[in-house]
């Protein structure tokens, strides 16, 4: 078996192995999230669901001329082993078009996210093998835009400089999230690298663009987004989780991190930390600067301040979450529609029923910040 492989049965391992104790403590976690919030109003109700026999645990969400585009990924326990779909809806929550998923390995598949270039074609991140591809909504065309190496540890043999990572596991690339930059390039997430990639306008190879020791976890940088042409803003998911027993502790961050006039990283500045158990994901930023960021093990959509500052939670509680006819279920995205309402994909990957894998909508005072297209 080559090494490649090994870290890719490792890396799936730990992700099996971290969602059998959050599988259990998955109430107790979103009970103590939820408490000593600003209640909110909001009103949350289902936007979407997928066709039966859909591969479900949908991940990525994109907005673009009318219509939502979703993509479908696994549970933490490697089911279904299907191949991945893109689902295009209207902005009423109709189904237009199922798009199936071709060269994905045999085991592991899954999409992250995605973002619309400038002409509607999609830009897909692909879990296994790690690429991004293209998708061509009208043709159904699908290409390969970009790859992501798996780059050896900072410090050891063969490492350089700009070809590393600041772990001290090496673990294989994992693409999680996506976006455009005004200059064309793409700026993504690799969640177990510990690194922010940058792919160059016309792709090709991945390069490393950020790595910081401070990213390393077991689910590490994840949503990533741009306020204004020159910050990013980036979740990271749990902060320094190693062991998957850590997981009823673990917590999430979110930095902001400018581009510097030569196009390098600048220096990362954590704005929040959640709570015990509390994880973040999939962000979004609103003209207002609002954070609007999933809360994967809170299980509600938090609302921050442009410096870190809790404003809402939706739903306020657990007990609120419990109450709804399709409760938040492990959130993973979230896009701003253009008439201020909030789409959520509900991933329900720590064991949820299929009934909870869909697209929720809640409304927000608010409109998304302008979205560069590659």
């Amino acid at each position: 078996m080559s090494t490649t492989r090994q870290r890719r049965r490792r890396s799936r391992r730990l992700w099996n192995l971290a969602a059998a104790p959050a599988v259990a403590a998955l109430a107790m976690l979103t009970t103590t999230a939820a408490t000593a919030c600003t209640p909110t109003t909001a009103t949350t109700t289902v936007f979407a669901t997928p066709p039966a026999g859909s591969p479900g645990h949908l991940v990525g969400i994109a907005t673009d001329r009318g219509s939502v585009y979703v993509g479908t990924h696994q549970a933490a326990d490697g089911s279904p082993n299907l191949p991945s779909h893109i689902y295009r809806y209207n902005q009423s929550g109709r189904l237009l078009r199922d798009y199936t998923i071709t060269g994905q390995a045999t085991t592991g598949q899954g999409l992250t996210n995605m973002a619309v270039g400038r002409t509607g074609l999609l830009y897909i991140l692909d879990r296994h093998p790690a690429r991004m591809i293209t998708l061509d909504p009208e043709t159904g065309v699908q290409r390969t835009y970009a790859t992501f190496a798996d780059v050896p540890s900072c410090g050891t043999a063969g490492a350089h400089p700009g070809n590393c990572s600041a772990t001290q596991v090496d673990l294989p690339a994992y693409p999680d999230d996506i976006a455009a930059g005004p200059d064309g390039a793409i700026y993504v997430t690799d969640i177990s690298q510990a690194l922010v990639w940058r792919v160059p306008p016309g792709g090709g190879p991945a390069h490393v663009w950020l790595t910081d020791s401070r990213l390393e976890s077991l689910f590490g940088p994840c949503g990533i987004r741009l306020s204004g042409p020159r910050t990013i803003v980036l979740a990271q998911c749990s902060y320094g989780l190693s062991d998957p027993a850590q997981i009823l502790t673990a917590s999430g961050r979110i930095y902001t991190l400018p581009i510097e006039p030569d196009g390098s990283a600048g220096a990362l500045r954590q704005i929040w930390q959640g709570r015990a158990g509390e994880a973040s994901d999939g962000i979004a930023i609103g003209q207002s600067g609002r954070i609007y960021v999933a809360l994967a093990v809170g299980n509600a959509l938090m609302t921050l301040s442009a410096d870190g500052r809790e404003i809402t939670r939706t739903p306020a509680t657990a007990a609120d979450n419990a109450k709804l006819t399709v409760p938040y279920d492990n959130p993973a995205s979230i896009a701003i529609l253009p008439d201020g309402r909030a789409v959520i994909t509900n991933q329900a990957f720590l064991g949820g029923p299929a009934g909870d894998q869909v697209v929720l909508q809640a409304r927000v005072p608010d409109r998304s910040e302008r979205l560069y297209h590659p």
